[in-house]
């Protein structure tokens, strides 16, 4: 095993961009990571239908922001919202059955 630790040891003091290589691409990836890429979730694109599309925009709390309202559509327009990207999250009211 102590053999294989010196050979390596070696074969890095041959070359440089090893060495390089070994110490540049963690420091790269930390500055990335670490300032570049942010995962925080600050607002979600939200459409609402149906009859009470109206009451979604005060019930729904952050991060999500409704940017439409259509109480005369209904599902089908919600999945149109969706598929155009003008939403990531559509709510559609009143199209369950009541007991």
């Amino acid at each position: 095993m102590w053999a294989m630790i010196v050979k390596e040891f070696r074969q890095l003091r041959r070359d440089r961009r090893t060495l390089a290589m070994m110490i540049v691409m963690p420091v790269v990836l930390l500055i990335v990571f670490g300032y570049a890429a942010s995962f925080d979730v600050t607002t979600i694109p939200t459409v609402a239908a149906g009859p009470e599309a109206g009451q979604v925009t005060h019930l729904v709390g952050e991060p999500f922001h409704v940017v439409a309202t259509e109480p005369s559509q209904g599902r089908a327009w919600a999945e149109q919202q969706l598929r155009d990207g003008n939403a990531a999250v559509a709510v559609v009211t009143g199209s369950g059955r009541r007991c």
